[in-house]
């Protein structure tokens, strides 16, 4: 019985481990999206505010 256990215990901890693991995957390329669109809005910007000067 104890072997059980540890065994779903070993399944339990490296699920969570995979999961985590693809959570932080997805947040670091949503802040890699994030920033691309944020540089791209302000190079789109930039030119209008030069010619404006």
């Amino acid at each position: 019985m104890g072997d059980l256990k540890n065994m779903r215990k070993k399944i339990y901890c490296s699920g969570w481990g995979a999961i985590s693991e693809l959570v932080s995957k997805l947040v670091v390329l949503l802040n890699r999206n994030y920033l691309l669109v944020k540089w791209t809005n302000i190079i789109q910007r930039s030119p209008m505010d030069f010619g404006k000067k």
